[in-house]
């Protein structure tokens, strides 16, 4: 809310739970104040500080590169909330011998604050394509524009990429797989699969396999119930 942003104090109120004197976990709400002390600026640093914000504009920024991974979606990222997107001043266009053509994608936000945007389209391996934004094709809750935005993307081709497959022993179906690379981070996830799952466009490097029987049949890892 830019009303309430304008404010120099804010108010937050905050429920958790603490111990009784039973030892019982009982909720308590506490208000919180948290007021905003403007910076000591000398007049110059003030000059230029409202100078910059004058002539801010918004700043958006993509994922893409030439050597763009097949499976990834291409991103448009901004640094505030958008108030508005024209959809018809973004452009994809494929590369085709020296000529740039427009071909056809969908753009969808990425949270309800539209700070990420989502270029949905059927990218080629081994192609090069061309993003293009125009000028004040964005604007955010401040009212700044974008200026004008063009990356270029090129894919990977196929041979760049190894796949695994997967398969259990004794089959559950309740089974669920995950792809950790060396920082035990979780790189994919798959349900289970009698004839085999398998992992797809993997990079010629070193992964592990992790599984779970997932209980509740939610498809995702769910903590357990102390009680």
């Amino acid at each position: 809310d830019s009303l309430a942003i304008a404010k120099d104090s804010l108010y937050f109120e905050m429920t958790y739970q603490v111990t009784d004197s039973l030892y019982n976990l009982v909720s308590q709400t506490d208000t919180l104040l948290a007021v905003y002390r403007h910076p000591r600026m000398s007049e110059k640093a003030r000059e230029a500080y409202l100078r910059g914000k004058r002539e801010r504009k918004l700043a958006l920024k993509t994922n893409a590169s030439t050597k763009f991974e097949i499976y990834d979606t291409l991103r448009v990222q901004s640094d505030f909330p958008l108030d508005s997107i024209h959809t018809d001043m973004f452009h994809l266009m494929h590369k085709v011998d020296t000529i740039f053509q427009d071909i056809a994608f969908t753009l969808t936000k990425g949270d309800s604050l539209g700070m990420q945007l989502y270029v949905v389209a059927a990218l080629q391996p081994t192609e090069t394509y061309l993003l293009r934004i125009d000028s004040a094709a964005c604007r955010d809750i401040y009212g700044k524009c974008n200026e004008l935005i063009e990356d270029n993307i090129k894919l990977k081709s196929l041979d760049e990429y190894s796949s695994l497959k997967v398969k259990m022993t004794h089959f559950d179906p309740r089974a669920r797989i995950q792809l950790l690379n060396d920082k035990d981070n979780v790189v994919a996830e798959k349900a289970a699969l009698a004839e085999g799952t398998i992992f797809d466009y993997l990079a010629p490097t070193t992964f592990y396999l992790r599984l779970y029987i997932d209980y509740n049949v939610d498809g995702k890892w769910t903590t357990g119930d102390w009680l």
